[in-house]
């Protein structure tokens, strides 16, 4: 089985990626397959890759696969069905457990950045950018929380803080900005969906990439940061 990260990257399946992306809609949808075959050679504490198929307009035939990968180092990387590499993320300063730095399917770098709020801890708000040199191209807000939450935190002496994220659950859907302006929304539901809507095909892709990052964050809870 090949490994994947940092491999060569074709410019042509980026290309056919977001001439793809142009036609479907404005919505891709994320849905977890079993590995084409079993990952063989793993030691005890090792887990296997997880596949995903990328499907347009929420159905139909596959027009990318998405594989998170924990060893032998951190990826995601978006493949053309015939598997060529269309888009990758790496984990390439090994200082971060997670794949935040890699190519779009134009073939430019991008690095994935967090802003933890003061109350970051016991919340749980996150501001999610994907960066393209200095200049954040995108960004998901993180959602703002429920005023009960600082009174609950308190009240309980801060053990209350790991009992937040049940008590007072945020919406599944966030909005995406570009420049400030809304121009998506990606849908991160657990044990439901997972779904990213922009009818800009460059945002779309970038859309993909940052799915990726929390499915792989999802998949291998251990390995992040």
């Amino acid at each position: 089985m090949a490994a994947f990260g940092m491999v060569p990257q074709d410019p042509a399946a980026g290309a056919e990626l977001l001439s793809v992306l142009s036609r479907v809609g404005g919505r891709v949808t994320f849905v977890n397959i079993q590995p084409p075959q079993k990952q063989e050679g793993l030691k005890r504490y090792e887990r296997q890759w997880k596949y995903y198929e990328v499907k347009g307009n929420g159905g139909g035939q596959a027009i990318a696969i998405l594989v998170v990968a924990e060893n032998p180092q951190e990826t995601v990387t978006v493949m053309l069905p015939d598997g060529r590499v269309a888009m990758q993320l790496w984990n390439q300063s090994k200082r971060f457990y997670s794949p935040i730095e890699g190519l779009t399917a134009d073939g430019q770098q991008v690095r994935n950045e967090f802003i933890h709020g003061l109350s970051a801890m016991c919340t749980g708000k996150v501001d999610h950018f994907l960066m393209r040199g200095t200049e954040p191209f995108l960004e998901i807000p993180g959602h703002k929380m429920s005023p009960f939450v600082w009174p609950f935190v308190i009240g309980t002496f801060c053990l209350g803080a790991c009992c937040v994220h049940c008590l007072f659950p945020y919406p599944k859907v966030s909005k995406v900005l570009k420049a400030g302006a809304e121009v998506g929304t990606i849908t991160f539901d657990a044990k439901r969906s997972f779904e990213a809507v922009a009818q800009d095909p460059e945002v779309l892709a970038g859309l993909i990439l940052m799915m990726g990052l929390k499915l792989y964050s999802r998949d291998f809870p251990q390995a992040t940061a």
